[in-house]
C-alpha cells in the first residue's frame, strides 16, 4: 500500500468524501483508497479512457454472446436491420446502443488512431443506415422521449458513404438519439441530401422541438436543452469530435466536413432545428 499522498490534481478533493475502504477513479483518473479517513493515491495517471477501453472489451464478448444466441432464437435477425415489433431484434438493438456507448466513453480515437489502422468497410448506404438508428433509438422509451415519429428521406437509395463508414454510422446514431430526445410526439423527421461539386453533399437532418433556451451553445460539453431531459449532454459535443477526426482521416485540406446547427422559429413554442453534415463525400451506385 502507498503512503499518504496530497494530490494536486485538483481543488474539490471530492475523494475525501468517500466511503471508508473503498476504492474508487476520481474525474480525474487518480486511483485512491480510502484507509478510515487516509486517502492513499494507487496510481496517480489512471487515464479514463484506459479504464473504459478496457471495459469495452469485456463487454464486447458479452455482447457479441448476446446478439449470436439471439440470432439463434431467430434466423432472421441481423445488426444491420432492427424491427422494432420483434422483440428479439430489439434485444439487438439494445446491444448496439450499449456498445457506441461505451465507445463514447473510451474516447473517438479508439475507432482507428491513424489512417493506417482505419476500418475501410463497403461503402455505407444512407438510407439505411439513417433508418437503422432512427428504428434502434425508438426501442428507448421513456415519459422524456417522442414517440409516434414519422421519417422522410428526400433523397434515393443509390447514395453511398464511400469510406470511414463507422464514423458516420456513429454520428449518425448521435444524431437520431438527439431527435427522439427533444422533437415533438408526432412530428416528422426529414433528412435530405443537398449535391455538390467534387462528389461533395451536405446531408440536412430536420426536426420539430421547442425553442432552445436563449444563449445556449448545443455543441459545448455537458450542455441539455431541456433540464428534464435524460442523458449528460454529451452527444453533440462527440458528434463535433467525431466530424474533427473524420477531417484528419481524410487528409484533406479543402472543403472539410462541419456538423453546424440552424433553428428556424415557427411559431410561438415551436421551431425547427436543423442540422447539417456540410461537404461528406458521396457516391451514386
Amino acid at each position: 500500500m502507498s503512503t499518504p499522498t496530497v494530490c494536486l490534481r485538483c481543488a474539490k478533493s471530492s475523494c475525501k468524501e468517500s466511503k471508508n475502504g473503498t476504492l474508487e477513479i476520481c474525474e480525474h483518473g487518480v486511483a485512491y483508497y480510502n484507509d478510515n479517513g487516509k486517502i492513499l493515491l494507487k496510481d496517480a495517471l489512471v487515464p479514463l479512457s484506459l479504464v473504459t477501453r478496457n471495459l469495452r472489451h469485456e463487454l464486447n464478448r458479452m455482447l457479441a454472446v448476446i446478439v449470436a444466441e439471439s440470432i439463434r432464437l431467430d434466423p432472421t435477425v441481423t445488426t444491420r436491420h432492427i424491427v422494432p415489433n420483434n422483440p428479439v431484434s430489439k434485444i439487438v438493438g439494445t446491444t448496439i446502443i450499449i456498445d457506441h456507448f461505451v465507445q463514447m466513453l473510451s474516447g473517438v480515437n479508439q475507432f482507428h488512431t491513424t489512417t493506417a489502422g482505419a476500418q475501410q468497410y463497403e461503402p455505407v448506404r444512407l438510407s439505411e443506415t439513417i433508418k437503422k438508428y432512427f428504428t434502434i433509438h425508438s426501442i428507448i422509451r421513456n415519459e422524456q422521449r417522442a414517440t409516434e415519429l414519422e421519417l422522410r428521406l428526400n433523397f434515393g437509395d443509390d447514395v453511398l458513404i464511400p469510406e470511414y463508414g463507422d464514423v458516420f454510422e456513429y454520428l449518425t446514431s448521435i444524431l437520431m438519439d438527439n431527435v427522439w430526445k427533444y422533437s415533438f410526439s408526432g412530428s416528422a423527421v426529414e433528412v435530405s441530401v443537398v449535391e455538390k461539386e467534387k462528389s461533395l453533399a451536405d446531408i440536412c437532418l430536420t426536426n420539430i422541438s421547442s425553442p432552445l433556451p436563449e444563449g445556449i451553445d448545443i455543441f459545448t460539453k455537458g450542455t441539455q436543452a431541456n433540464s428534464e431531459a435524460e442523458g449528460f449532454g454529451y452527444g453533440l459535443f462527440w458528434g463535433r469530435i467525431l466530424v474533427d477526426h473524420y477531417n484528419r482521416l481524410r487528409k484533406s485540406s479543402f472543403d472539410i466536413t462541419e456538423l453546424v446547427h440552424v433553428e428556424r422559429f415557427i411559431s410561438r413554442g415551436v421551431a425547427e432545428q436543423k442540422f447539417i453534415l456540410q461537404n461528406v463525400l458521396i457516391e451514386h451506385e
